[in-house]
């Protein structure tokens, strides 16, 4: 307990009793160090060998962008200052619901428009983006258990944006013979939508938020959802 306690930081001993397995919570916190190494610092707030996540974002971005089926050559790579507007409300949750505004940000930033890079980094066990990875993990594990609980979220198992495109993991769920109880361990943050009249619009199935030249239009996904 007082190993994942100095990992989690200083708000973990508020705790409240919906957090997660302190097991669990361990067990991943040295599966991310045997892939990527143990921060300089062990908290989760100091930049990692001399590098932070902004140091790491031109690169993190592109590859989310090859990732995504972009061409290298056609790739511009927005500046934090210019995405994170884009991210507003997002940012506002998280600090309303007790987040210093620095960490939402950068937890912002990173999840939605980097943790298919930071997934693929880590599978492999590389630390090309070990600053990043290791200063999110730090923001989950200091934030974990605090505050409310979060609403119930869906994702799409396959297809755009689904959960098995980000990390193959997930792919476990729709092997033959799959049965509840089957677990895996994902190396990705997971997103998810709550259920409005955008995400469920007309009893067809999960519909996902895309941007495009008019805004934001929300397409029907021909998948399992989770």
């Amino acid at each position: 307990r007082e190993r994942l306690l100095a990992l989690r930081g200083p708000a973990a001993a508020g705790t409240t009793p919906h957090g997660p397995s302190l097991l669990c919570s361990l067990s991943a916190a040295e599966d991310l160090t045997r892939r990527i190494g143990r921060r300089a610092d062990g908290n989760g707030k100091q930049p990692w060998r001399g590098q932070t996540w902004r140091d790491e974002w031109v690169k993190i971005r592109r590859e989310e962008l090859v990732l995504q089926g972009n061409e290298l050559e056609d790739i511009v790579v927005e500046t934090t200052e210019t995405t994170l507007p884009r991210f507003r409300q997002e940012v506002e949750w998280l600090v309303q619901s007790g987040w210093e505004g620095c960490d939402a940000k950068a937890y912002t930033l990173l999840v939605y428009m980097g943790r298919g890079a930071l997934g693929a980094a880590l599978r492999v066990g590389s630390r090309r983006y070990a600053a990043s990875t290791h200063a999110l993990t730090g923001l989950l594990l200091s934030r974990a258990g605090q505050g409310e609980l979060p609403p119930t979220c869906f994702c799409n198992l396959s297809g755009r944006w689904g959960l098995s495109e980000e990390d193959p993991a997930w792919g476990a769920l729709s092997a033959a013979g799959a049965a509840p109880g089957a677990s895996f361990i994902a190396t990705t943050v997971s997103g998810g939508l709550v259920a409005n009249d955008h995400t469920f619009a007309d009893g067809r199935g999960l519909r996902i938020p895309i941007f495009c030249a008019h805004g934001v239009e929300y397409q029907l996904q021909d998948a399992a959802v989770v």
